[in-house]
């Protein structure tokens, strides 16, 4: 079940990446995701075995790693955060 959603805008040109902000002038959609925590994902898929994770979310590294904590302390991954 997710824990929360999030609008993330969506651009319908050029680079298909997503941003918090539309940049001035580019045309672009909204979309909403369900957002989980990753400890509540891992449990849910059991997923036995996390040697590495790899965090690229534009300054929202905390809440990643906060969403992950027993996940941290039970197994131990390597962390990886993009900036």
């Amino acid at each position: 079940m997710p824990r929360s959603t999030k609008s993330l805008w969506v651009p319908t040109t050029g680079r298909e990446t997503g941003q918090n902000l539309p940049p001035v002038g580019q045309r672009g959609r909204s979309k909403d995701l369900s957002l989980y925590k990753l400890d509540d994902f891992i449990d849910r898929h059991r997923i036995e075995r996390v040697d590495c994770i790899k965090i690229d979310v534009d300054s929202f590294d905390f809440d990643v790693l906060r969403g992950a904590e027993q996940t941290l302390l039970r197994r131990n991954p390597v962390v990886l955060s993009s900036n």
